[in-house]
């Protein structure tokens, strides 16, 4: 298959599970944000501890957090950040339709990247092309 085509696909699939995402906490109306949260990152640990517990190549997942982040506290921090900032992006997608900020949330995430956009051709005069602009 065309690498374009199939890019094209996964991104439509993956827009489909984005805003199925969002549904699903209407879905779930008398738990809280915050339960409907909790619940999806224990059902997400579950399902990574499987995916990495029948993967064929545990030893090339454990030689990476044994030898790559190792004892290295900029690497590990660099991991807890990111953690940090994916977990509180999650909690806010679960909170946010539940109490009424959903369209809030959304423009959030439409104009982010236009932000980050105009931020780098400002701050750091990157060039854009002529699709970009």
């Amino acid at each position: 298959m065309n690498p374009l085509i199939l890019g094209i696909i996964l991104c439509i699939l993956s827009q489909i599970l984005f805003s199925s995402l969002f549904l699903f906490s209407y879905a779930m109306q008398p738990l809280s944000g915050s339960v409907i949260f909790a619940l999806r990152i224990v059902v997400t640990m579950c399902c990574l501890w499987l995916l990495l517990y029948f993967n064929p190549q545990k030893q090339s997942i454990k030689h990476f957090i044994l030898h790559t982040l190792g004892n290295s506290i900029l690497r590990w921090s660099t991991v807890l950040i990111g953690t940090c900032i994916l977990a509180s992006q999650l909690w806010l997608f679960m909170w946010a339709p539940i109490n009424g900020e959903g369209l809030n949330v959304a423009m959030g995430y439409f104009l982010f990247p236009l932000a980050m956009v105009f931020a780098g051709k400002m701050l750091w005069q990157e060039k854009l092309t002529t699709l970009q602009l």
